[in-house]
């Protein structure tokens, strides 16, 4: 693929070692997410942010990006879907082959990191990757087609799962779907449960998230 996507990173003064990547959710782009590095970096050191845009404009909001169309919301088709995440995930791949190369890094240093839409094509695209990422994060998102899972994982990344309990955009019952999925299929999977968090992430949720990527990428506990 040589789609070309607008990159927005956040870089360590010092040698990079690790790198975390940002996947955006439906109608948002990488900016949204990359003011994360800012409150993460503190605790992470060496460590380089990097957030694309979704490589499609998104439907019902053209100054914004989508990964793949949203049928409920655009009236967009099942195959449409299809068509738009096989390429976007293809997209993905292309752009975390190229960034890991510049940085002379492998995916044993890196983790992944979405919100809502992002979450999806992140867990999406981890299982199915034949390397082995450091980490998987999801905020506010759900597993797609779990029912693929079983005959379509090729890779096991440990993952975390975040999602608020009064979430009114993606259901908190989505949590406990995935988890079970990918636990069922030996994906190594936790979860955090932000208490009274809507479509968001919150300042505990992140805490969460960033015990996960030291514990991860730095061998510390906390």
């Amino acid at each position: 693929m040589t789609t070309e996507v607008k990159i927005h990173r956040h870089m360590p003064a010092d040698k990079i070692e690790n790198v975390i990547f940002l996947l955006h959710g439906y109608g948002a782009d990488g900016q949204d997410l990359i003011g994360l590095a800012d409150p993460m970096s503190s605790a992470l050191s060496n460590c380089a942010f990097i957030a694309p845009d979704a490589p499609e404009p998104c439907k019902i909001n053209p100054v914004g990006r989508q990964w793949f169309p949203i049928p409920t919301m655009d009236g967009s088709s099942e195959e449409g879907v299809r068509v738009s995440l096989e390429k976007s995930t293809n997209i993905l791949n292309s752009l975390v082959a190229r960034e890991l190369k510049r940085l002379e890094l492998t995916e044993k240093s890196a983790i992944l990191i979405g919100f809502s839409q992002g979450t999806m094509i992140s867990l999406h695209y981890a299982v199915r990757h034949p390397s082995k990422f450091a980490g998987v994060i999801g905020f506010s998102g759900r597993l797609l087609a779990p029912e693929l899972l079983e005959q379509e994982v090729v890779s096991k990344p440990p993952v975390l799962l975040i999602h608020g309990d009064a979430d009114p955009i993606v259901p908190y019952t989505c949590l406990a779907e995935a988890v079970d999925a990918l636990t069922a299929v030996g994906v190594s999977t936790k979860s955090y449960t932000c208490k009274g968090t809507a479509h968001g992430i919150s300042p505990d949720g992140l805490n969460q998230a960033v015990v996960f990527v030291r514990k991860q990428l730095y061998n510390k506990a906390n």
